[in-house]
């Protein structure tokens, strides 16, 4: 079973300011690109999944990097090269983008930054024209509640919308 979330664009609080000012204080810094090269595809494997990499791959991406330029964490955004079957009613419509993934390295969890990249990304995402973002097979549900108002949307099984 896959859970689903939607935000709406409109409404989502996707201002990061104060916490990109905190975080900027420690020395974090952004980037927004598109793809991501041979070595960020490394780090996100070790840290996070194979998979992970290849979507960043094929996404625009924000990138948070420490104030020794090492990365810290990343969120992908508008990755449409692969069809995964749990997004298959999501992927039609016109009025929605694609969240994810995103990965936040260990020692800089618990600073809001997960939060900072997924804000970012859904911006971005607004940016492109969209009004809503889909956040595919979420895991931690209240955090995405917490972090930018999204509510579930569906819950999928391989063999149809529950």
């Amino acid at each position: 079973m896959v859970t689903n979330m939607i935000v709406d664009l409109a409404s989502a609080p996707l201002d990061t300011a104060q916490d990109e000012a905190a975080l900027a204080h420690a020395g974090i810094t952004f980037v927004n690109a598109q793809s991501a090269d041979s070595a960020t595809r490394s780090w996100i494997r070790a840290r996070f999944s194979p998979t992970w990499a290849k979507e960043a791959y094929h996404a625009w991406n924000w990138f948070a990097y420490d104030k020794q330029g090492e990365l810290a964490g990343f969120s992908s955004y508008e990755q449409r090269h692969y069809r995964w079957w749990w997004l298959r009613n999501w992927s039609a419509q016109s009025d929605t983008g694609i969240f994810g993934p995103i990965g936040v390295a260990a020692p800089f969890r618990n600073r809001h930054l997960g939060c900072v990249l997924t804000r970012k990304a859904l911006a971005s995402i607004r940016a492109l024209g969209f009004a809503r973002a889909v956040i595919p097979r979420v895991g931690p549900v209240e955090f995405y509640k917490r972090c930018c108002n999204a509510v579930i949307a569906d819950t999928v099984r391989l063999f149809g919308i529950f």
